[in-house]
């Protein structure tokens, strides 16, 4: 095979001598144990190293002569700059138009030794596909349970589940609690089977959170199909308060009014659509009014 880029390995015929043959096996000498140069290579060239020598058995002038730099790197698997890299390396065992002297070498240091170890070790380790981190475990709040459960069908009581989990450091047994959803269903069939005579739960009620007065309340339909037509109200909009695990719905406010409300002697000063001042001003009367703007409070008994 032709030698284009003029590497060959050292002193080949004096610990690689044959007999006008190419053999299938290259001599090992027992010199390379105390041989500092080999000792100090970074281990993927000291690997290489004798990989080469078997390529070089087969330069038919018996000379140790190796192919060119294209053809050892499609031999050995590797790419035409990581050959390179590899033969700097090996500069005590490897030269080149017998113009290398060992002033020309990549010394390797003990420290540069371990930096290349370390770095080959990041490069293996940075092929496998990096695994997706595990979410970080978020305790629940009792409405978030209750919620959860209800859309089940399936009612336990939230705030004794939260507190007695709350009470272990959210562990389940030894380990650290991974999924509330999974030990919150535990939680409802293990109080089945200590209750097996308790009544099926009450249908989920249908509502909505709702947002009257700056206060966020329950609000409740008749059917689904009553709040899915409250919902379609082009004057129903989200509020800022709402979150994926708590829809918040209010009255898109386009003209307040404002009203100061005095309830228990606290007195509090609101503004409401037009079609909530009823609601707003329940169980109150007027009483007067202050710059303009009407005053309820609770009548005089």
């Amino acid at each position: 095979m032709p030698n284009s880029d003029g590497y060959r390995v050292k002193d080949w015929k004096q610990h690689q001598h044959y007999t006008n043959r190419r053999p299938p096996w290259v001599k090992l000498h027992r010199s390379l144990l105390d041989d500092p140069d080999y000792h100090s290579l970074p281990a993927e060239s000291a690997k290489i190293l004798p990989l080469l020598w078997l390529i070089a058995a087969e330069d038919p002038d018996l000379n140790g002569g190796l192919p060119p730099v294209r053809v050892m790197a499609f031999r050995l698997h590797l790419s035409e700059q990581a050959i390179t890299k590899h033969l700097s390396m090996l500069c005590h065992f490897v030269e080149h138009d017998a113009s290398m002297t060992l002033a020309d070498c990549t010394e390797i240091l003990p420290r540069d030794r371990d930096r290349d170890r370390d770095r080959d070790r990041e490069e293996t380790e940075g092929e496998a596909a990096p695994r997706p981190p595990r979410p970080r475990f978020v305790p629940p709040t009792p409405e978030q349970v209750r919620e959860y459960m209800d859309g089940r069908g399936e009612r336990i009581d939230a705030d004794a589940f939260v507190d007695y989990y709350a009470s272990k450091g959210w562990r389940v047994g030894h380990q650290p609690m991974k999924d509330w959803q999974a030990a919150a269903r535990g939680w409802y069939r293990r109080d089945r089977e200590r209750n097996p005579e308790q009544p099926p739960p009450k249908p989920r009620p249908v509502g909505l959170y709702w947002v009257r007065d700056g206060k966020t309340v329950w609000r409740e339909f008749a059917t689904e199909a009553d709040r899915a037509a409250f919902l379609a109200d082009p004057d129903v909009e989200e509020a800022p308060e709402s979150s994926q695990d708590h829809p918040t719905y209010r009255y898109r406010i386009t003209e307040a009014w404002p009203l100061i409300i005095i309830r228990d002697g606290i007195e509090e000063r609101v503004e409401v659509r037009e079609e909530e001042i009823p609601e707003t001003v329940a169980g109150l009367v007027l009483t007067g009014s202050r710059d303009g703007i009407p005053v309820y409070s609770e009548a005089s008994k």
